[in-house]
């Protein structure tokens, strides 16, 4: 029979379970656990696990992939890390080279859907849907170059576009989409350059304004 105390300290273990706070041991490693808190594996000797593994105990787990599959429903981090051959971090707060690459991929897909103003004044979205509008309305005013077509900006404003002004949003939207991967593959460079090391460098990529050059790509 087990004691009072015993059991209650089992019902307390059972009771801290939580995927966000826990830790667990990948394969038959003896020396380290991997922390879901701070996306790390610790040594075994960490002043934070020993305490925690008072009460707690460490879940076996037979690689990094079978991890994955248990954090990735939480949303505990975020979606992109997954995208890296590792999602684990080397330190907290520092990502590996193919942690920032996917983060840049996730910048990237994330700056080319957002939206921009067109050179008409209004805004106009660039998801995949509305590139593929926008592609079709081009195709539209090739067919016919007398066309006309009540435009429906992003704020819900209408705007009547005539052939010059749909070749104008196409060319909108693919110099915008064009910039995008232009800035991708700078970034690329820069991280195996070693010059960019952080998310937020990465941010500043794509929060910056458009080069004129950029600007330029598809002028005649």
């Amino acid at each position: 029979m087990k004691s009072i105390q015993q059991m209650g300290i089992q019902q307390m273990a059972a009771v801290a379970y939580n995927p966000r706070a826990h830790y667990w041991i990948i394969g038959d490693s003896t020396t380290e656990v991997y922390s879901s808190v701070s996306n790390t594996l610790v040594p075994v000797s960490d002043p934070d696990y020993v305490a925690w593994a008072v009460l707690g105990r460490a879940t076996p787990i037979l690689n990094e992939a079978e991890l994955a599959d248990v954090l990735r429903p939480h949303q505990h981090l975020p979606a992109w890390l997954f995208n890296a051959p590792s999602f684990i971090q080397p330190a907290v707060g520092v990502y590996d080279n193919d942690q920032l690459k996917a983060y840049n991929a996730d910048a990237r897909w994330r700056k080319e859907q957002g939206g921009i103003t067109a050179t008409a004044g209004f805004p106009q979205h660039t998801d995949d849907r509305a590139q593929t509008k926008v592609a079709g309305a081009y195709s539209a005013q090739q067919e016919v170059p007398s066309v006309t077509t009540p435009w429906h900006a992003a704020d819900g404003t209408v705007h009547v576009l005539d052939a010059a002004g749909l070749h104008q949003l196409h060319v909108d939207i693919l110099t915008h989409i064009n910039d995008c991967f232009l800035r991708s593959g700078d970034t690329v460079a820069q991280i195996d350059a070693g010059t960019v090391t952080t998310l937020e460098q990465i941010d500043a990529v794509y929060d910056a304004p458009i080069a004129q050059a950029s600007k330029n790509w598809m002028k005649r």
